[in-house]
């Protein structure tokens, strides 16, 4: 498969976008029940388990901007901005959190179940995140392309088209469960639907293992493009924002399908470049 290009981040970047993963974690672990005190976890969870990488992509691009705008204030005074992940430790992000919201954010935890708690420090040339489990790690400065991270709508709506394919299948519970017989499905309709040609196909085959990945690792699928078999393990509030592609994902998840029901002749498919 291609290599995939990284995204080079600053320092500023780099914190905001850890903090909308431990975020996003901690929306995850709500999301399965780990209410520690009540209301201000089930506050919280309510606002940000509606949001879309959309709605993640403004708080990127806002929180990024405020904390270098904080970051150079305390260089000029000589110390290091930092934030944690405790309770009235994250005051700024809260801050932040609230302008994009519009609307009051309960004050929680954002350290995981478990208990770490971290701490971010910000400078013009890193980010350092430190905890007593881990000692103190350097963000990275390159990332894996997102939407949160590069804005690409075009990836974005391929990402979720992907997602709501693998709902489709597993609300319809589809015995499909072999990845090729998944990724062939897709890719071919992806092309019939796009008005791609056919040497378009290993481009969009390299779409579909990057996002089959990043599903994987977001847990929304067991199994990674690699594998032989695959079985989604979508959540109810990981369908947000994927209304608009449910008809397209029920065409592919219907023309995946066919095969199985004619006992279409294997090895029609045109080989590719890398077969």
């Amino acid at each position: 498969m291609k290599k995939v290009e990284k995204i080079k981040l600053s320092p500023y970047e780099a914190a905001a976008y850890w903090w909308i993963n431990a975020i996003r974690g901690k929306i995850s672990e709500l999301s399965k029940g780990y209410y520690v005190e009540g209301y201000n976890e089930k506050r919280f969870f309510e606002i940000f388990s509606e949001y879309t990488d959309e709605n993640w992509r403004k708080v990127f691009t806002y929180l990024a901007k405020d904390i270098e705008e904080k970051s150079k204030s305390a260089d000029a005074d000589g110390i290091i901005y930092t934030q944690a992940t405790t309770k009235r430790k994250h005051v700024d992000i809260n801050k932040a959190l609230e302008i994009i919201a519009d609307s009051s954010i309960a004050d929680v935890d954002i350290a995981n179940k478990d208990g770490k708690t971290s701490i971010i420090s910000t400078s013009g040339n890193k980010t350092l995140v430190a905890s007593a489990e881990d000692g103190c790690v350097v963000l990275p400065s390159e990332y894996d392309p997102t939407f949160i991270i590069d804005g690409d709508k075009e990836k974005y709506d391929f990402y979720r088209l992907l997602v709501a394919t693998l709902f489709s299948l597993d609300h319809k519970e589809s015995d499909v469960e072999q990845t090729e017989m998944l990724r062939e499905g897709f890719c071919e309709k992806y092309i019939e639907d796009n008005a791609m040609t056919e040497e378009e196909y290993d481009t969009v085959e390299e779409n579909f293992n990057y996002y089959f990945d990043l599903a994987n690792s977001r847990g929304l699928v067991l199994g990674k493009s690699s594998d032989e078999y695959f079985k989604p393990t979508i959540k109810q509030s990981d369908l947000v924002g994927l209304d608009d592609f449910f008809g397209k994902a029920l065409n592919i998840t219907n023309r995946i399908e066919i095969p199985r029901i004619t006992d279409k002749p294997k090895g029609k498919r045109k080989k590719r470049k890398n077969e």
